[in-house]
């Protein structure tokens, strides 16, 4: 890359960047600073300067999702009703996108292109969904498909990380970045932005099947793609996002909110559109059954062990360390995005109701870092906790190490029914117990070899806690059955479904 290339795509960059910023700024005000704050670790009572209290209903009516209160908020004279009201139908836009019905799977020859249209990637984002990504696309390429996967528009510039190496199109490590000059305010036109520039790498490719994953918005812009060019295109379902809307937030939600109900119904619709259907799991797919969606071409494929986690020692590697007979510290904890769901509040109250011995290790960050630190210090438990935040990807084994019981607290939601996580299976592999909330999804993602304690319940979690570290656990068998659930082996029928050897 060239001294002119480089500047012309810092320029881009720095363009894209000046109008997403000032977009959020002025219509997602209080989240968006909110998140500059925390990035910056700045104190959050400067947050107050930047909000109105003018606008408190109208955040409120934001967070429950009731967009049609919003509107009618915003009907009041001048500048400040004008914002409110595009704010709301900005947010209520994306419900009438069109979906297009794909034409019929004709399973593509694994040496022409796929294109493969995700939220996120690695290295600039470390959550499940991105680890995910990085291990399917792997697992396709190694049985010979040929795979391209492209993020979403503007990203990462998006999400806050600036990288020198960013161009238009960028195709390093077979990721394509898209890059635009500006960020519409229009919903509508950041849509059909989205479909020119996918169009455009998919024509370039000559691509013959497109996959994309949750949410419905991937999926309409997927579909006119796919539709323009007469291929066939797959959905990877990987969350339900009104559930997950549901369950993570400080305000009261429930299923009656247009949002909930116009995203179910969006999902469902991408769901029946698409020519194949990838589900997590069998609790997931089950869940859009009983909704009544009609899948044409249902496969699952469930998370799996990271093909780069050593997983032929000869014995688990904490196996006689989780015992009662020495005072040695017990390392619990978990590696994870700290939101509400995950239920890592129920696991603090537990860590109270336990011996000294017990430690609690979390890693990671999310909106519920300072409240899970202002419990830990309630409880004077905070010398028996390290919050260590988030840490990049390479770092990740390190911490596993560091753990002799890995704990997946979740509360019982809707979301956490049906979704299931990925963060635990290097610990499996590794021989570390899993202690889990009983939850179905819970349930079929460790193969039923966890300790399994009632979703919530802090006392029975600390009796749970107890009994893995008495010797009561799965461990061995646990890691018996993720030493065989590879990314190979669970990918055979998605491979047989989508695509074939046959010129």
């Amino acid at each position: 890359m060239n001294v002119n290339s480089k500047l012309l795509a810092w320029v881009k960059n720095l363009t894209f960047l000046s109008c997403f910023v000032t977009y959020q700024a002025l219509f997602h005000r209080k989240d968006f600073f909110n998140k500059v704050f925390k990035r910056f670790e700045l104190n959050p009572r400067w947050l107050l300067l930047f909000s109105s209290k003018s606008g408190s209903r109208g955040d409120l009516y934001y967070d429950q999702g009731n967009f049609e209160k919003g509107i009618r908020l915003g009907q009041k004279k001048g500048k400040f009703g004008r914002l409110q009201r595009r704010r709301f139908e900005e947010a209520r836009a994306p419900f009438s996108f069109p979906i297009y019905q794909s034409v019929k799977l004709d399973k593509a020859n694994k040496a022409e292109p796929t294109l493969y249209f995700v939220t996120n990637s690695l290295p600039y984002t470390t959550s499940g969904y991105a680890i995910r990504t990085e291990n399917v696309a792997n697992m396709l390429r190694g049985n010979g498909i040929s795979l391209r996967v492209c993020t979403r528009v503007g990203y990462p510039l998006s999400v806050g990380r600036w990288t020198s190496e960013l161009q238009s199109m960028q195709r390093k490590n077979g990721i394509v970045r898209l890059i635009p000059w500006s960020f519409s305010w229009d919903a509508r036109k950041r849509r059909q932005q989205s479909v020119r520039l996918l169009e455009r790498e998919a024509r370039n490719l000559n691509a013959r099947l497109i996959v994309t994953t949750t949410s419905f918005e991937k999926a309409s812009i997927v579909s006119e793609v796919a539709r323009n060019l007469e291929i066939p295109w797959a959905y990877e379902i990987r969350g339900e996002p009104e559930a997950t809307w549901l369950a993570d937030a400080s305000v009261r939600r429930d299923e009656s909110s247009e949002f909930f109900q116009c995203s179910r119904l969006k999902e469902n619709e991408a769901v029946q559109k698409s020519a194949a259907q990838i589900f997590l799991s069998h609790v997931s797919k089950e869940s859009f059954e009983a909704r009544g969606v009609k899948l044409s071409n249902p496969v699952i494929l469930p998370n799996a062990v990271n093909p780069a986690i050593p997983v032929n020692s000869e014995e688990p590697r904490h196996r006689e360390r989780v015992r009662p007979a020495d005072k040695e510290e017990i390392v619990v904890g978990s590696i994870s995005s700290l939101v509400g769901y995950e239920g890592f509040d129920t696991l603090i109250d537990a860590l109270a109701l336990t011996e000294d011995r017990f430690r609690l290790l979390l890693v990671g960050s999310g909106q519920e870092k300072d409240a899970l630190e202002r419990r830990a210090k309630k409880l004077g438990l905070q010398d028996r906790i390290s919050f260590v935040g988030a840490r990049p990807h390479s770092e990740i084994a390190e911490w596993y190490e560091k753990l002799d019981i890995f704990v997946l607290p979740r509360k019982d939601f809707l979301v956490t029914r049906t979704v299931t996580p990925i963060k635990h299976f290097e610990a499996m592999v590794c021989g570390v117990p899993i202690v889990a909330s009983d939850l179905p999804a819970l349930r079929e993602a460790t193969g039923g070899y966890a300790t399994f304690f009632e979703a919530g319940n802090a006392r029975d979690l600390a009796q749970s806690l107890n009994m893995v570290a008495d010797g009561h656990h799965q461990a061995v068998k646990a890691r018996q059955w993720a030493q065989e659930r590879t990314w190979t082996n669970v990918g055979e029928d998605l491979i047989k479904e989508l695509w074939t050897n046959e010129g």
